[in-house]
C-alpha cells in the first residue's frame, strides 16, 4: 500500500530526529522524502516547530503543542507532536472523545499508549510515549474511515 511506507518512515524519522539534529539534515530527509514519493513532508528537529498540511480535516481535534513532523497525501495524514506532558497527551484524546470520536480499540503498552478511534468520517490513531530524552510524544495518523 503506498501511504502506509511514507507513514512508517515519517514516524521513524520523528523519533530519530527529534531534537537531534539541524536543519541541513531535515531538509535533506524531507527532500529524499519528497522525491521518493512525492509527499510533501515537514520535519522539524529545533524545536520552533513544523506545521499540519493545509488541508488537515478541520473536523479532528488536534492538541497543542508542538509539531515536529507531519504530512498528507491522498486523504491520508500523519503528525507528530511533542506535548508538554503525558497529561496533555490525555487531554487531546479526551477532546477527541468530546468531538463525537468513539473508541475502537486501546492498548497501554508498557510506556506508550495507543488509541484507535473513528467518528464514521475518519479513523484516527492515537499514540503517545516519551522519547529518549523524557519528552512526551504523540503520533497521529489520520485515515479516511471504512464505509
Amino acid at each position: 500500500m503506498r501511504v502506509l511506507a511514507p507513514i512508517t518512515l515519517a514516524a521513524a524519522l520523528t523519533f530519530t530526529l527529534t531534537g537531534c539534529f539541524g536543519n541541513p539534515v531535515e531538509n535533506l530527509v524531507e527532500g529524499a522524502i519528497e522525491q521518493q514519493t512525492g509527499v510533501d513532508v515537514d520535519v522539524n528537529s529545533d524545536g520552533s516547530g513544523a506545521s499540519l498540511p493545509a488541508d488537515w480535516p478541520s473536523d479532528v481535534p488536534t492538541p497543542a503543542g508542538t509539531v515536529v513532523a507531519s504530512f498528507g497525501v491522498d486523504g491520508t495524514y500523519s503528525a507528530t507532536i511533542e506535548m508538554a506532558d503525558a497529561a496533555a497527551a490525555q487531554a487531546g484524546l479526551d477532546a477527541l472523545l468530546a468531538a463525537g470520536y468513539e473508541s475502537q480499540s486501546q492498548a497501554d503498552l508498557g510506556g506508550m499508549k495507543m488509541n484507535v478511534l473513528t467518528n464514521g468520517t475518519w479513523g484516527v490513531t492515537y499514540s503517545w510515549g516519551e522519547d529518549g530524552d523524557g519528552n512526551t510524544v504523540l503520533n497521529m495518523a489520520v485515515t479516511p474511515a471504512p464505509q
